[in-house]
């Protein structure tokens, strides 16, 4: 298991759930969902809660191997969520693109104007990618180099030190794409590698990090942007409500389901959306993005 918070009443008579949440939606989760849902119950009805984050992979295959283990699955793309829901035995049901992530570059020693110049030529010495071959901002960074490079070859992988070499013809720069999820980017990429650029959800550093006064980042428009070229796929971020037991549809927690219903509503959209998620997602978002670019 990842991290875990726990929202205790006390409350004897009141029912719990468990939320698995990939790891950039944490903050929107702890800081703002769940108080926000929380607020007008009273105490004595209020639910416990826990809240366990992780690559969406590993809460993926944890949700496999033990269907009870968590009653909702917040993903971090539209990928899990669907196969769990679309199961010959159904795992989950009532499947929802909850917020599309957008891409930033962030940098607690570089400041705006130097992130966008070396956004622009690769102008940096070291950058900290999530996996790009299964993580979804790590795709979605992928995709970035493919699109300033003009081509979908010009990154090669370095074995010897698990890199993504990129020369195009400004400067080299290495990007280091062996961190498992978007969280270890963040954590251990930038924070404690001190990596010059992260490559990370807009949700997990929009709220200042009081540790870091110099941090700033540049959000990388997706194809969604209206006003800009777009340099990556939309990162739609699915999620369903986990079945205790596989191919029941009616074996759901009710107050989970209680909670992923409000999650819904125009207020809980107005939270995700100020932790830099958009909410005006097509209901045939998958489509489209699987359509978007080859």
């Amino acid at each position: 298991m990842g991290e875990i918070f726990t929202f205790s009443s006390g409350s004897k008579t009141a029912g719990s759930f468990a939320i698995a949440v990939a790891s950039n939606f944490r903050g929107c989760m702890a800081l703002g969902l769940v108080p926000n849902f929380l607020a007008p119950i009273l105490p004595a009805d209020r639910p416990t809660i826990t809240i366990v984050d992780n690559s969406s992979g590993i809460l993926y295959e944890e949700i496999l191997a033990n269907p009870t283990l968590y009653q909702l699955f917040f993903s971090a793309d539209d990928v899990r969520p669907g196969l769990l829901v679309n199961a010959a035995i159904p795992a989950a049901k009532l499947l929802i693109s909850y917020g599309e992530g957008k891409l930033v570059a962030y940098s607690t020693t570089l400041d705006v104007d130097q992130i966008e110049t070396a956004l622009a030529n690769f102008g940096w010495s070291s950058s900290a990618v999530a996996n790009w071959h299964n993580a979804p901002y790590g795709q979605a960074t992928k995709e970035f180099v493919q699109t300033v490079q003009g081509t979908d070859d010009g990154a090669q992988y370095n074995s010897t030190n698990a890199s993504w070499e990129i020369n195009n013809g400004f400067n080299p720069a290495k990007f280091t794409a062996n961190y498992t999820n978007i969280g270890t980017t963040l954590s251990v990429g930038v924070y404690v590698d001190v990596k010059d650029i992260g490559f990370v959800s807009l949700g997990q550093v929009i709220i200042p990090n009081p540790s870091y006064p110099t941090e700033a980042y540049v959000e990388i428009p997706s194809d969604n942007d209206p006003d800009l070229p777009g340099m990556y796929r939309p990162i739609y971020q699915d999620a369903c409500v986990l079945l205790q037991v596989p191919g029941d549809l009616t074996s759901v927690n009710p107050d989970a389901l209680a909670f992923y219903e409000w999650v819904q509503t125009p207020d809980a959209k107005a939270i995700i959306r100020a932790w830099g998620y958009n909410t005006d997602i097509p209901t045939n978002a998958s489509v489209i993005l699987k359509a978007s670019r080859k």
